[in-house]
């Protein structure tokens, strides 16, 4: 897999945080291929971020994209803070795996 995609941290309530994956329109059009971007995430993070919950994004976040996390807890929560996300920092990541 060799994917462009950009990635930003989001903090929920309680202290911890969910690294946050955009790709593209079609990017990840299955669990399947998001599962293999989460696992692609998570070997570049150190392993004190190994923990962290990942979502991926299908699209651009005002335009409702498909979203598969590691958690539906995580899901959940970035698909309310949707609308906010184009104001947070996006970093470029390479998804080489």
């Amino acid at each position: 897999m060799n994917r462009d995609a950009l990635t930003t941290t989001v903090p929920r309530p309680g202290g911890s945080e969910i690294i946050v994956v955009k790709l593209p329109q079609g990017g990840a059009p299955s669990r399947w291929l998001a599962q293999r971007i989460i696992s692609a995430v998570r070997s570049k993070v150190s392993l004190a971020r190994m923990e962290l919950d990942v979502v991926v994004l299908d699209g651009e976040p005002e335009n409702q994209p498909a979203m598969f996390g590691s958690s539906s807890a995580a899901e959940n929560f970035v698909r309310g803070i949707a609308p906010q996300l184009n104001s947070w920092r996006w970093q470029p990541i390479s998804l080489d795996k």
